[in-house]
């Protein structure tokens, strides 16, 4: 059959197949277990895997489990923090974190707070089900429709929002989730809707993004900071609903990676580049000050930090470490903070208070002045030490340097 001989995003990566059930109607395994039983079926599940190599895992599943009208951190989602904050909880090589998880979030929406369990977790990527572009049919049930035009530019109306229960913004990003061609037992290809069909689109441009860094920088094992960061960081602006990033029902957006680099065939590229660094703090007050040329204004400037915080399941998931991104223009005094938008850009000003919730921050400029720009990231508190981060820009700009810093930081890895 022709449809059978479709390819995937990354039709060349190794896979690794879960069964967890005995039944067809649904994963009890995990949707319908919870504390103990929950955290070891997770646990199992990463070890294994992560031992024979896997980096990035797909979870379309989720639980509704609630308390205070909104989904709690739970025992999963500290679970999943646990093993992407250190891969082999071996304090002998220090702080391994290697492995990005993806999860689906739900599509309980457009209600406010639906992000489901264990998908709340700080250190996966949270996907939110974005229009295809293609089909154009409006989604429509009993309870809930949407109305034209329905494309790349609308967030499904199933599709859950944040914030958490602690106040981060829920989702991470948006795949596309309507009319998507997915396998079927059986009968080859079906079509498939929900985050469940966007989060495995997410996941295969994760491993595009390592495969890039693999091949054209010569990484053996990319950090799962830096290509969580190169994903965020590419996400195009989804206009409905009208929010400011980070937002609650698109993240960061709909990843295209064409925003990390023009020309994929040159590693140089010739009029847009990503560039980043990797480092990790050891105690609050540490900072890294990084130079960053911006070549013209034809291309906006885009600069994302992510890090992988330490579970919290006492605090309700609530940032063990702080970090902290600013960025100047070169006139030295034109600035701006992570996360303090109007709509797709960022909003000048470092006088307002910082964020002090999310595990990614981001800065977006839409025009920006032509010379040398400062990027800062700052540890605000390390409860619990080491704090590997990355911070990556992308646009028309040249390599990044190091310049300061304000005590010795770790290199990391």
């Amino acid at each position: 059959m022709q449809a059978c001989r479709r390819k995937g995003h990354a039709f060349g990566a190794r896979l690794w197949a879960v069964k967890c059930d005995q039944r067809n109607e649904d994963l009890n395994c995990l949707n319908e277990c919870h504390d103990g039983a929950y955290e070891k079926t997770l646990t199992d599940f990463f070890k294994v895997t992560y031992g024979d190599g896997s980096r990035l895992s797909n979870h379309s599943w989720g639980s509704l489990a609630k308390t205070k009208e909104k989904i709690e951190y739970d025992a999963g989602a500290a679970t999943v923090d646990t093993w992407a904050y250190d891969n082999d909880n071996d304090p002998a090589n220090g702080v391994q974190q290697k492995y990005v998880w993806f999860f689906g979030a739900g599509n309980e929406g457009p209600g406010a707070g639906t992000v489901r369990q264990p998908a709340v977790a700080k250190n996966d990527v949270t996907v939110a089900a974005v229009y295809n572009g293609l089909n154009g049919e409006c989604w429509s049930d009993e309870r809930r429709s949407d109305i034209p035009p329905c494309d790349e530019t609308k967030i499904v109306v199933y599709s859950s929002r944040g914030p958490t229960l602690d106040g981060r913004h829920g989702p991470d990003a948006a795949g596309a989730s309507q009319w998507i061609w997915s396998l079927e037992d059986g009968t080859c290809y079906t079509l498939f809707n929900g985050t469940s069909a966007g989060t495995p689109n997410l996941t295969a441009m994760g491993a595009l993004i390592r495969d890039w860094l693999i091949r054209r920088y010569g990484m053996t094992d990319p950090n799962g900071p830096l290509v969580k960061a190169l994903l965020l960081n590419s996400g195009d602006y989804i206009l409905s609903p009208t929010e400011n990033l980070p937002g609650t029902a698109q993240g960061w957006g709909r990843p295209n990676l064409m925003n990390l680099c023009d020309d994929w065939s040159n590693p140089n590229c010739r009029s847009r580049r990503s560039k980043w660094y990797e480092g990790q703090f050891t105690a609050t007050g540490q900072s890294v000050t990084l130079k960053v040329p911006v070549n013209s204004s034809m291309q906006d400037l885009r600069c994302m930090l992510v890090w992988m915080d330490p579970p919290n399941l006492a605090g309700g998931g609530a940032l063990v470490n702080d970090l902290n991104l600013k960025l100047t223009a070169p006139d030295g005094t034109t600035c701006y903070l992570g996360n303090n938008f109007s709509g797709a850009w960022s909003v000048s000003g470092c006088a307002g208070p910082a964020d002090n919730k999310n595990v990614d921050e981001g800065i977006r400029v839409q025009t920006p002045a032509v010379g040398t720009w400062t990027l800062q990231v700052t540890a605000a508190n390390i409860g619990q030490g080491p704090q590997p981060f990355a911070v990556v820009c992308s646009g028309d700009i040249g390599n990044i340097g190091q310049v300061a810093e304000t005590s010795r930081i770790s290199s990391y890895p």
